[in-house]
């Protein structure tokens, strides 16, 4: 009796051993690559361009071209909602390029879309914008404003179907004949964050977080 026990006990300590030599290595490692990360991030936060590097980078030229366009009863002379969620009434189809319409498989088992689009009728931007009903103008960047320095637009629709390569949705906000840049999957839990602060909704006169 007394050497199964010494066995136990042996048994045992050399487990609790094994373990703890796994969990130290683990830790090591873990802490070892978020070390690495940290010190990384640290360095590119104390980072700033030159203004040589500025001049280059300013001046690169980024190829885009349209993947699509959108057929919607939206015109300039009809105006458009400042936000297709305010408007999910609004129906519309997108038509994908032939070239591009394979890159549409399994996008049907999403229940909505981003669109990246071009805002072609953009006017010239400015540094400060003023919203409708906002009292008073604020930086460019924190507004929805379509003119912008590069007129990229982004949106959410809700995909109601496929048709080989038209896309039917809904809650749209683009003018007809749109060029379209980009489509990805909108999932929700990893794209919407339930405790976003959004205080500036109200000025921008947009509905604020219920």
């Amino acid at each position: 009796m007394f050497k199964e026990s010494a066995y136990t006990i042996a048994g045992s300590a050399f487990a609790l051993a094994c373990g703890l030599l796994f969990a130290a290595e683990s830790g090591d490692a873990k802490k070892g690559r978020f070390h690495e990360i940290v010190e990384k991030n640290a360095d590119l936060i104390k980072r700033r361009c030159t203004p040589e590097e500025i001049k280059t980078v300013s001046e690169k030229s980024v190829p885009f071209r349209p993947i699509g366009v959108f057929h919607s009863p939206l015109t300039p002379k009809t105006g458009a909602p400042r936000q297709g969620r305010l408007a999910p009434e609004i129906k519309a189809t997108i038509e994908i390029f032939p070239e591009y319409e394979e890159c549409l498989e399994g996008l049907e088992s999403f229940s909505h879309i981003y669109v990246l689009f071009v805002f072609d009728r953009s006017r010239k931007w400015t540094a400060r914008v003023k919203p409708p009903r906002a009292k008073k103008s604020r930086g460019l960047f924190s507004t929805r404003s379509p003119n912008r320095p590069n007129p990229i637009g982004l949106t959410v629709v809700r995909l109601v179907g496929r048709n080989g390569r038209l896309l039917h949705v809904e809650g749209v906000d683009a003018f007809d004949n749109t060029p379209v840049v980009d489509i990805k999957p909108y999932v929700g839990s990893i794209d919407s964050f339930p405790d976003a602060g959004c205080t500036g909704a109200k000025e921008l006169g947009l509905p604020e977080k219920k």
